[in-house]
């Protein structure tokens, strides 16, 4: 594996998390607008079907295709990866964010989207590392 080209990945997934982290808040302000437990319900259930699609991208998406000699191809990878984990990270705190205010706070459920979080910060790596042998 080559470490140089690691390291962009390695960046890549570093932005993604502080984004992350300091789009939660912003996105509970947002939806402490929201009162109607109703409403909250549908916002879920929206949010839980729109999810299926960037999560199609991620999962979709392989380096292999990517012409790795290339660094703008590369680059171009890297973006796209970036943005659909991103989308998929938003959503997934935009349901940690909803659940919280209509159930309460449950660890396990919480711990399971952080890890489903992770997995994909996990599969792109491997992925990335994959075509680096």
């Amino acid at each position: 594996m080559k470490l140089d080209q690691m390291k962009w990945n390695f960046l890549k997934n570093f932005i993604l998390f502080v984004v992350l982290i300091l789009s939660y808040p912003i996105i509970q302000r947002e939806f402490m607008v929201v009162t109607n437990p109703q409403t909250l319900n549908t916002l879920l259930l929206f949010v839980g079907l729109v999810i299926v699609a960037p999560l199609f991208a991620c999962f979709q998406f392989s380096y292999q295709f990517s012409i790795k000699s290339n660094q703008s191809n590369l680059l171009v990878s890297h973006i796209a990866t970036f943005l659909s984990m991103l989308v998929c990270g938003l959503l997934i705190a935009m349901i940690d964010v909803i659940f919280v205010r209509l159930v309460g706070d449950i660890f396990i459920f919480r711990l399971t989207l952080f890890l489903f979080l992770v997995c994909l910060v996990v599969w792109d790596f491997w992925d990335f590392w994959r075509i680096q042998k």
